[in-house]
């Protein structure tokens, strides 16, 4: 008894440790799992020995109290002992799993607030070896994977084609583009090819992307308006960052369920710029302030794809892309986030910043980055877009995505002042934090096969930069016969600025991932500062492959360096953990392939770009290589309304298929399937085909290719083997058709509800359940069977007493449809005296009937339609039994004799059943051994059940026949229920018809069932449908884009005045000193133009020099630009003439500096006189006068016709005032 009560005891107190260990564990404040176990732990810790304390003094007291009580505490205290015992052995797991993840997750994970106790807890350590400790530590977290790269550079628009400009050793250097119109004039108007010329641009020559106005506005649900107030940067990342997941193999829909951070590295936000410009001030709307944003550019992404994790733009200048990268390592390290997407974009669109870059000294004149070379003297820009996606690599095993490497380390320092000015590298700190990087990494300096550089070309940066590699490297100088490759994608691409980094490490991913190294291009002569030979370096200027020994995965470096000292290092290794992949060992014959898109036009131009590159990789394209491909696309891609679903045995069938759907060629329907999803509905009838449509070969493919299909048939067949049945069931379905059997009544009945049964097991297997279901006759008892009203052996039971009864009902009947309504049918019948020998035996809609009886009176009947009914259907069906009507009487008392002998209990249905007897809804428990009579004798009342059905608002049908028998009568109903668009059925086939080839049946199945189910929105799990378990990922070509042009300037402000009439205006050829008309105040008669000058526009000046110094403007100049005023504002002058002209000023020209000069034109009150004044603008908007003078005009005679006939028709008075004007104003030819 003690015993028991002590047991009672323990159990309790241990529910109650228990509970209250989980009760903390949830309640805990702290967001990290050692928080909450500490914090269980201890309230637990507190509970326990309180509650011993307690209960000890509660005893002691008692036994002072009580002496009676002695005893008893004794007794406990004795029993102490076993109490413990008992409790400790079952608190014991649960304390152990809490002690073994709490020590997993203290040495796997170091937070910040370990990192700062371990760094305080001994004063006397030094700082290096603290941090010497603490990166030891972190060198032991699960490394970063990059699962997903896009990129879009010059001349190469896809990763692919990134990857072969890099093979081939090409760049995309050319002059800035024609096609950004306004860009480019600016970009010629202020360009000299001289280095550090005041207000000007010393390179127009850059990497430019060939397109960044166009976009693809409605894949991300953004208007027209809001489009074109977006930066190009953010528009085309949007798109770049979606390829990047797509080639990650990752559905959007699972990254929105997750935390998925974005960062971006950003640099400049030039588009804006334009629109801060004055003249653009009416393109500006509400969408603007978020188009041009720095910050906008991650939330825009982060927006867009509905991601919820860390959304962060940075910009420390040229390393802000692989910063970026360093907070996304992080922040998935810090668990802030699950999957990272890290990205950068960069477009040159302003010329001012290019002035800026080239007054800084930045830029090469010729715009190209010479990496290495004796001759770098700057770096060249250059445009693109990058983005890469990152998973922990333990997730990414897990997940079975295809790495392209791993991130073993990364991280970032400053120069601080180690270097000055503040553009100035340090190769001290540069060096200090390769070193930091590679320590963290675990790896050796000798390990490191290839380093990326930085290598923008300029002639300190390039030196700098191989002393810092050198230093952490040195020991490699030693061992000529290894050496470190050292290699920089500028020299392809230029700098693309904030995109440099991660163009450098999508490169370096790249050769690792290829084993590949290539080229560093453009070195013509190495630079002999850099010393590469006595430092154990080499560049790597050809294409090879990366060999290493043996177990050695390959490893790379990056560097990356902002131009004001921010500095990052990355260090990428080879994947050397593979996922493991389940081998199957059932063949299959046929797959599926799917592909999905927004619209419709998108759709089709996925599948012309699918049907070429499966046809362009048809040697590839083994068993394996189909099985993963279908794999990538339908469970690795994200799904959309659009959807198409191709059912295929060999490859080219699939590309065949797509070709037809998106050409829109007749018949494409046979061979794909096509719908637009536009409804959540997910309620799935079952429907149940009755006999007459059996043959020989039905689901005969499917026992050959589908495991559940064959076991439901066996199971079957056991059954019926069982029941006494001397024929096989496998037999007769495996039979040729010249002995088959099928057709006899008592095999053909339990063959159908066999090949049904069979059809619902493999769908269930597939997880397509019904929520409904419906049976026409025979088919009934496959309905009953699945909505678990009886089990299949009750069922079985059924089928076979009915089929062999009905075999000895009389074989003179015969079966007919019947295009009538039912009382037609039935008035026709009594109206003939046809009653008492037929009978309808079904009502399949309004308009159809299916009449049964005597084999004479069908004949009779038959007659008849055809002399005075000649419109009216009328089809003999094949059989000599009229089933459900008079002809079954014979059977009724052996039937319910039989009935006794089954034992059946029907039980509630799981699911509606629409009933074909009742018409309507049964519960299932009234499918007694009369309602099953009443299914053999009574009409199939299919009509009326179908209408409930309908009305209940089920719309997705999947007909369980041998053959498509019943769709046709549930598209009638619908029509003649006036059902709208949206409430009609759609009813999917399962087996093919007859006249399919057996060779084709399992492929139609897919095509008709699977296939339709797919493009209707139906979940389908793909892994169970293809077996997918031993697939793995593979890249095939991302979604194209349906891109169109959008930009600012595109239309025209509304407050636009267009001219009265162009015939009227007079084209005026603007002179090369009349650059930019300034305002003035109107009717004051004064005009203003400002130009600058300067040698390279103006070479000829370059010949008028004095004796000693440079070039001076020539007095023939002053006088050029008023001869041109004149010219500007005059109309029809003949000639001019130039008085009191002084030069009032020298103008020196210097070769690296630009004059502004301003030009005035001041009208008298005489018509032909004028004044001009030509000034120097200073600095500080001063000026200084250079020329000045009076001018004479003399004007053509320009009186047209219409004048002339104007002149007749005024009054003589203003005839006379023309005159005397004509007279004062009296032309002369010009002295000149």
């Amino acid at each position: 008894m003690w015993f028991s009560f002590l047991f009672f005891v323990a159990i309790m107190l241990s529910l109650n440790f228990s509970i209250e260990v989980c009760h903390s564990f949830v309640l805990s404040a702290k967001r990290d799992i050692q928080g909450r176990m500490i914090d269980a732990l201890r309230s637990v810790g507190v509970s326990v020995l309180g509650g011993a304390l307690i209960s000890l003094s509660a005893s002691v007291c008692l036994g002072f109290i009580f002496p009676s009580l002695a005893d008893i505490f004794h007794l406990l205290l004795s029993s102490v002992f076993a109490l413990g015992s008992i409790h400790a052995l079952l608190v014991f797991p649960t304390v152990l799993a809490l002690f073994e993840e709490l020590v997993h997750n203290f040495s796997s994970k170091i937070s910040q607030e370990e990192i700062k106790h371990f760094m305080v807890a001994n004063d006397s350590i030094s700082m290096e070896a603290r941090n010497g400790d603490i990166r030891k530590l972190k060198a032991k977290r699960s490394g970063i994977s990059i699962i997903g790269i896009s990129c879009r550079f010059p001349g190469a628009h896809s990763k692919n084609l990134f990857w072969a400009l890099l093979e081939q050793g090409k760049s995309s250097i050319r002059a800035f583009p024609e096609n950004r119109t306004q860009q480019h004039k600016a970009f010629v108007e202020f360009y000299n090819p001289k280095r550090f010329v005041n207000g000007r641009l010393c390179a127009i020559n850059g990497s430019y992307l060939e397109e960044i106005k166009t976009f693809d506005n409605r894949f991300f649900g953004i208007s027209n308006q809001e489009a074109r107030a977006m930066d190009p940067q953010q528009r085309i990342l949007l798109q770049v960052a979606y390829e990047a997941i797509e080639d990650a193999g990752m559905r959007l829909e699972d990254l929105q369920k997750c935390r998925t951070g974005v960062f971006v590295g950003v640099m400049n936000i030039e588009y804006g710029s334009l629109l801060a410009d004055r003249s653009n001030y009416s393109y500006i709307d509400q969408y603007t302030s978020t188009g041009i944003t720095a910050s906008i550019l991650a939330n825009r992404v982060s927006f867009c794809l509905n991601l919820t994790g860390p959304s962060i733009a940075v910009d420390t200048a040229c390393s802000s892309s692989l910063t970026a990268l360093k907070l996304a390592y992080d922040s998935l390290h810090n668990d802030d986030c699950d999957i990272a997407i890290v990205c950068a974009p960069n477009v040159v669109l302003n010329h001012s910043m290019q002035i800026i870059s080239s007054m800084a000294g930045l830029l090469a004149p010729d715009g190209r980055c010479k990496s290495f070379d004796a001759s770098g003297d700057g770096y060249g820009r250059g445009e693109g877009f990058a983005a890469v996606v990152l998973k922990l690599s333990k997730d990414a095993l897990c997940d079975k995505d295809d790495v392209y490497c791993e991130i073993l380390a990364c991280g970032m320092n400053s120069d601080g002042q180690n270097a000055v000015p503040i553009t100035a590298p340090s190769a001290k700190m540069q060096a200090q934090l390769s070193r930091s990087v590679l320590e963290q990494s675990g790896v050796a300096a000798e390990d490191v096969d290839y380093f990326e550089a930085h290598g923008t070309g300029t002639a300190i940066g390039d030196v700098v930069e191989v002393n810092s590699i050198a230093d952490t490297y040195s020991n490699l100088a030693a061992n000529s016969s290894r050496k470190l490759r050292i290699g920089s994608v500028k020299s392809n691409l230029n700098h693309t600025e904030s995109t440099s980094g991660l163009a450098g490490l999508i490169k370096a991913a790249l050769m690792i991932k290829n084993k590949t190294f290539v080229p560093t291009i453009n070195v013509k002569v190495l630079n002999p500062k850099l010393k590469l030979e006595e430092k154990g370096i080499i560049l790597q200027q050809t294409r090879e492959s990366w060999k290493t020994e043996k177990g050695k995965p390959r490893i790379a470096a990056v560097n990356s360096f902002g131009f004001g000292g921010s500095n990052v290092h990355v260090i990428l290794r080879e994947a050397t953990a593979t996922p493991s992949f389940q081998v199957e060992n059932f063949k299959r014959k046929n797959n599926v392939l799917t592909i999905t898109a927004r619209s419709l036009e998108a759709l089709k131009k996925l599948s012309r770009l699918y049907s070429r590159w499966i046809k362009d990789n048809a040697e590839e394209m083994n068993e394996h290589f189909v099985e993963n491909l279908c794999f990538s696309l339908n469970e690795r891609r994200s799904q959309y309304p659009h959807r198409l679903a191709v059912a295929f045995g060999p490859p080219f069938e699939a590309s065949k298929s797509l070709e037809a759907f998106a050409d829109d060629s007749a018949g494409w329907e046979k061979t794909a399937s096509y719908a637009e999803v536009t409804s959540s509905d997910r309620k799935l009838v079952f429907m149940f085909g009755g006999q007459g449509s059996q043959w020989y070969a039905m689901g005969r493919q499917l026992m050959e290719c589908e495991t559940a299909f064959r076991e439901a048939i066996l199971t079957v067949s056991n059954l019926l083997r069982d029941m006494g049945q001397t024929w096989s069931l496998e037999d007769e379905l495996m039979a040729p058709e010249d002995i088959s059997r099928i057709s006899e009544n008592y095999i053909a009945q339990p063959a159908t509800f066999a090949v049904q049964y069979a059809t619902t097991q493999l769908l269930k297997s597939w997880k397509v359940h019904p929520s409904a279901v419906i049976g026409h006759s025979l088919g009934e008892f496959a309905a009953a069977c699945v909505a678990g009203i009886i089990t299949v052996k009750e069922a079985l039971q059924l089928v076979l007493t009915r089929s062999t009864l009905q075999d000895k009902c009389p074989s003179n009947g015969s079966m007919a449809a019947l295009g009538m309504p039912e009382i037609k049918a039935r008035e026709m019948l009594f109206n003939l005296r046809l009653s008492a020998t037929l009978d309808i035996a079904a009502v399949n809609d309004a308009k159809s009937v299916t009449v049964a009886g005597e084999s004479q009176s069908i004949e009779a009947l038959g007659q008849h339609l055809s002399m005075n009914a000649r419109d009216v259907f009328w089809r003999v069906l094949g059989t000599n039994r009229a089933f459900h009507s008079s002809h079954m009487e014979p059977i009724k008392k052996p039937f319910q004799a039989a009935m006794k002998s089954v034992q059946l209990n029907p039980q509630l249905s799981k699911i509606p059943m629409y009933s074909t007897v009742e018409g309507e809804v049964v519960s299932g428990q009234q499918l007694n051994s009369d309602y099953w009579w009443r299914n053999i004798r009574c009409p199939v009342r299919f009509y009326s059940a179908m209408k409930h059905l309908l009305r209940d608002g089920y719309k997705q049908i999947i007909e369980i026949s041998t053959q498509p028998i019943l769709a046709h009568y549930v598209k009638q109903i619908a029509l003649q229920e006036n059902l709208t668009e949206q409430e009609r059925p759609v009813v999917v086939a399962t087996l093919p018809r007859k006249r399919v080839p057996i060779k084709e049946q399992h492929k139609c199945f897919l095509q008709n069932t699977i296939c339709r189910l797919y493009t209707m929105g139906f979940p389908v799990d793909w892994t169970l449908v293809q077996g997918s378990q031993s697939a793995r990922f593979i890249r095939s070509p991302t979604s194209p884009w349906l891109e169109n042009s959008f930009w600012y300037r595109e239309q025209p402000p509304q407050s636009t005045v267009h001219p009265i009439s162009s015939k009227e205006t007079l084209w005026k050829p603007t002179h090369p000193y009349l650059a930019q008309v300034k305002m003035t105040d109107l009717y004051s008669g004064l005009h203003c133009w400002e130009t600058e000058i300067d040698l390279f526009n103006f070479p000829s000046l370059k010949d008028h020099a004095l004796i000693e110094g440079g070039a001076v403007m020539p007095g023939a100049a002053y006088l050029e630009m008023a001869f041109a005023m004149v010219k500007d504002e005059f109309v029809h002058t003949s000639g001019l003439e130039l008085g009191d002209v002084k030069l009032s000023s020298l103008l020196t020209l210097p070769e690296t500096q630009v004059r502004s000069l301003r030009l005035r034109l001041l009208k008298t009150d005489k018509i032909d006189k004028a004044q001009f004044h030509i000034t120097s603008v200073q600095d500080d908007q001063s000026e200084i006068i250079l020329s000045s003078g009076n001018i004479s005009v003399d004007f053509l005679d320009t009186k047209t016709n219409s004048e002339e006939e104007a002149c007749n028709q005024v009054g003589p008075a203003v005839n006379e005032l023309i005159r005397n004007m004509k007279k004062r104003c009296r032309l002369k030819d010009s002295e000149n």
